[in-house]
């Protein structure tokens, strides 16, 4: 080929992949932009504020703070038990707060199995700004915080994390992460795994409303480095208007991606040095049970799968029955 020819040739060549990058990039900045879709239930967290109301909310303990690394208050609720030595670290599901675990909370005091605290997690009740944190591993580092500072305050205790749904899923991620030793022991609570699990019901579509297209959008993005965009809505619930409970309508990119397992939850679970229970109801109608010894015990086989007969999601943490089983799950651990 002569050397104009030649020149013709790479010209045409780098037109082509230009448009062709520009096509790409067009496009992702459309479902990034627009690739949002309705709420398909925004009544759903009436149903699941059904199952709360079971609880007798009267002792519940007011708000207390602390400050995280970068000076954000984080807001717990305090269940103390004099002379305990564990502590329970709860951590409550998508959209919720710590009101939610108050049942569970108190029932763990009453038994004296531990001192307990209730996490808002950044993101949600009176912890930072509503739906959203800063950076993805944000609440990882949170969590770190709050342990170191409640194990200078209670000198030897043995500490237990218990996460519950979503709550559930970051715990495996925590367990699994670089401060996974900071606690002693687990309790997931029917724990979410995976976006495309088959421990998923066709239940949890009535609660969680992905928004793919704009998530399949920014990560790509994020995989190239392009983190500007990670504020915007990720997910979004199915929470009535009227919003009662005070619960967290729409999560972002960044928030959605670290209140829950990594991508790689296998390596999570995996990563996991400390002993584990995990508990989930019979009548769960967003996971299913059956599917957990392969999707999680399979990967963590210390882990301690136990059914909890007749109870659904929220009953794990608001139903006598599903309460009980998870005091005895946080007694049993070292």
């Amino acid at each position: 080929m002569n050397p104009r020819a030649l020149k013709r040739a790479l010209k045409r060549s780098f037109a082509i992949t230009a448009v062709v990058l520009l096509i790409g990039a067009a496009t992702i900045a459309g479902i990034v932009a627009f690739g949002t879709r309705s709420v398909s239930n925004p009544a759903e967290s009436q149903s699941l504020g059904a199952v709360l109301r079971q609880v007798d909310y009267s002792g519940l303990p007011e708000l207390a703070q602390f400050k995280a690394r970068d000076g954000t208050s984080i807001a717990y609720r305090a269940y103390p038990v004099a002379g305990s030595e564990k502590i329970a670290l709860l951590i409550h599901g998508s959209a919720a707060h710590s009101h939610s675990m108050h049942g569970l909370a108190r029932a763990l005091q009453t038994a004296g199995a531990a001192s307990v605290y209730a996490l808002d997690m950044r993101g949600h009740g009176g912890s930072g700004k509503h739906g959203d944190i800063a950076y993805i591993g944000q609440l990882e580092d949170d969590v770190a915080d709050v342990i170191r500072h409640l194990r200078a305050k209670h000198a030897n205790a043995k500490l237990v994390l218990v996460g519950f749904s979503s709550g559930g899923g970051f715990a495996i991620r925590f367990a699994g992460s670089r401060f996974g030793r900071l606690a002693d022991g687990y309790v997931f609570l029917a724990p979410f795994i995976h976006h495309d699990s088959p421990t998923n019901r066709p239940g949890l579509k009535a609660w969680t409303t992905p928004h793919v297209p704009r998530i399949i959008g920014l990560t790509i993005l994020n995989r190239f480095g392009i983190t500007q965009f990670n504020h915007l809505t990720a997910i979004s619930f199915g929470i009535a208007p009227s919003n009662p409970a005070k619960l967290t309508p729409h999560y972002s990119y960044r928030l959605a991606t670290n209140f829950r397992p990594n991508e790689d939850y296998k390596a999570d679970l995996r990563g996991l040095k400390r002993p584990a229970r995990l508990l989930i109801g019979t009548s769960d109608r967003y996971f299913d049970i059956a599917h957990y010894p392969a999707q999680v015990i399979s990967h963590a086989p210390t882990i301690d799968l136990r059914a909890v007969k007749g109870v659904g999601h929220m009953g794990l943490v608001a139903a006598p029955a599903g309460i009980q089983a998870a005091v005895e799950a946080v007694q049993s651990l070292p």
